[in-house]
């Protein structure tokens, strides 16, 4: 319950009904073809049905900077 001006806002009327989930054997690009497709900002992590963490829209941008960062770093000589 937090209230404001003497008004009450139950956290329940701001939860998230259906969250998505996904298991930490998902394959990251399915993550992110999710993230694109339904512009998530967040998806919860699970294990064995039980809850391990949550990745956010920023951590899946962190992660293909990386890929992006690693792909050209990588130099090609000619004999």
């Amino acid at each position: 319950r937090f209230t404001t001006n003497s008004e009450v806002i139950r956290i329940g009327n701001l939860l998230d009904q259906a969250p998505i989930i996904v298991t930490d054997q998902t394959p990251m690009e399915t993550v992110i073809d999710l993230f694109r497709k339904l512009g998530l900002r967040q998806a919860f992590v699970t294990r064995n049905g039980r809850l391990r963490g949550t990745i956010t829209k920023k951590d899946i941008l962190r992660h293909i900077q990386q890929l992006n960062s690693r792909n050209t770093e990588t130099t090609y000589y000619d004999n």
